[in-house]
């Protein structure tokens, strides 16, 4: 079986599938750069070019999680906390794996090391499904295969 489309969030032996479905996935990358202009001279030089981490912005909805359905409220908040608490870095809580892609019968998987959560906004206003928007910094910008 080929690699999934298959969000999740991965700690050593925990692993955490984002709520589906996900509405937008964008992943943005930067590089840095130094810009000199020389008087005089037309244009500019611009050297020194490195790329920074990547930043992965995701729009999704609480419908399902793991393959279960939430149709209550409290199903879809207890969705949301559990999302919540599976995006906290801190003293007790390392960096994680972002994983973009995952094979279910080799177990491989494509995914971001390094990872930690810079935003995460929950919309309630309706009962019926829940949505949220989630930012991540990932600090290593290669996408990793193992």
């Amino acid at each position: 079986m080929p690699l999934q489309f298959h969000p999740a969030i991965a700690r050593s032996t925990a692993w955490f599938s984002l709520p589906r479905p996900i509405v937008s996935l964008r992943v943005q990358d930067v590089w840095d750069s130094e810009r000199f202009k020389s008087p005089l001279i037309d244009g500019q030089r611009t050297v020194g070019h490195s790329q920074g981490g990547s930043t992965i912005v995701i729009q999704g909805q609480v419908a399902a999680q793991a393959g279960e359905v939430r149709f209550t409220e409290a199903e879809m908040l207890a969705t949301l906390l559990s999302l919540r608490e599976a995006l906290h870095v801190g003293e007790s809580q390392p960096k994680f794996d972002f994983v973009l892609f995952f094979d279910p019968v080799t177990h491989e998987r494509q995914y971001f090391q390094e990872c930690s959560t810079t935003r995460l906004e929950w919309d309630l206003s309706e009962a019926s499904l829940y949505t949220y928007s989630l930012t991540i910094q990932a600090d290593d910008p290669q996408i990793h295969t193992a």
